[in-house]
């Protein structure tokens, strides 16, 4: 395992302890909901979607939307991507500027306060050399990771909003 990746690990498991979500915040079915990821402010003026299905990854989603004051430490998405192969039952979009994205979450690795350098960027960034993505920043062929700093998820999104 090669440092850059055992950094990803580290700072995902850092993320998911002691996330301050009690067992009454988890919804007790397992079900897809989406959630709209953007910048806490508007350099950018980029967004994409990002899936959860664990109802703990969920509740905790929800506590980050609900905390206005943003005084959650690990409020970063740190997730795995890859290209879009026609088989989504949603789009990955741009919600802000009605744009979809050639590239989707595939695996969410958890909430975190920092990530390192080069996952950081922005969804643009990955459209724009998804190739230079996915050589740089992931483990297998095909796929990567993003960490981009300032991106946090900002409510739920509705599946008519992304449906195909």
């Amino acid at each position: 395992m090669s440092i850059r990746h055992f950094f990803i690990l580290l700072l995902s498991g850092l993320a998911l302890a002691g996330c301050g979500v009690t067992d009454d915040d988890i919804p007790k079915n397992e079900t897809t909901v989406f959630f709209l990821v953007t910048e806490f402010g508007a350099e950018k003026g980029d967004s994409y979607i990002l899936p959860l299905s664990s109802a703990e990854d969920i509740a905790k989603a929800r506590a980050i939307v609900a905390d206005r004051n943003n005084e959650a430490l690990d409020r970063l998405v740190v997730a795995k991507v890859a290209a879009t192969d026609g088989t989504e039952t949603y789009l990955n979009k741009d919600l802000l500027r009605n744009v979809t994205w050639s590239w989707k979450v595939t695996e969410f690795s958890g909430f975190a306060g920092s990530t390192i350098e080069i996952l950081d960027g922005g969804p643009q960034d990955v459209e724009n050399d998804m190739d230079w993505w996915f050589d740089n920043t992931g483990q297998e062929e095909g796929t990567g990771n993003i960490g981009f700093w300032g991106y946090t998820v900002q409510r739920e999104v509705s599946p008519e909003e992304i449906k195909k």
